[in-house]
């Protein structure tokens, strides 16, 4: 698990098992960025928003090494 933070929101990547039948999500993506928010002091973290979805793990890299598009989508 990535988690990226900035103040209540955060960005965590999810990553499943390469062979779909593996995944415990059926039908979903290897790899999935989700925004989600928090309070302060407080552990509990709520979905927002699913961003970005893909199976190659070239496209979620680029994605996760590129700061600046990561504080675009968290801004």
């Amino acid at each position: 698990m990535f988690a990226y933070v900035n103040s209540c929101k955060l960005l965590k990547i999810c990553i499943l098992p390469e062979a779909p039948e593996e995944r415990e999500i059926k039908g979903g993506l290897r790899y999935t960025l989700m925004e989600m928010k928090t309070a302060p002091d407080d552990d509990d973290q709520e979905f927002v928003d699913v961003i970005f979805e893909t199976e190659s793990s070239e496209d979620s890299k680029q994605l996760v090494y590129d700061e600046s598009c990561l504080k675009k989508i968290i801004a």
